[in-house]
């Protein structure tokens, strides 16, 4: 459970950052390629590796000052789809 909380964390970190809403992020993530950017005013998102896991997908993301390209915030995010409903 601790590794859940740690990248949920770095999750709303990074949409706090970007000032973009939780299910809006996640789908944005989550449809991204790796090397694919998603730019907004002051920040660039950039996706640098997905790898999956048993809980989920967890995507290496990077966020860049959009003016001056250094990196303010690296971190894994683990998003996991929801559960299927079976009948």
């Amino acid at each position: 459970m601790e590794l859940k909380n740690r990248y949920y964390q770095y999750f709303l970190q990074i949409c706090d950052m970007m000032n973009q809403p939780q299910d809006r992020m996640a789908y944005e993530i989550s449809s991204m390629s790796v090397g694919q950017k998603l730019e907004t005013d002051l920040y660039q998102l950039k996706l640098d590796g997905v790898k999956q896991s048993n809980d989920g997908t967890l995507y290496y993301v990077v966020l860049l000052d959009r003016k001056a390209q250094k990196i303010v915030f690296k971190a894994p995010l683990l998003l996991s789809s929801p559960k299927r409903l079976r009948y």
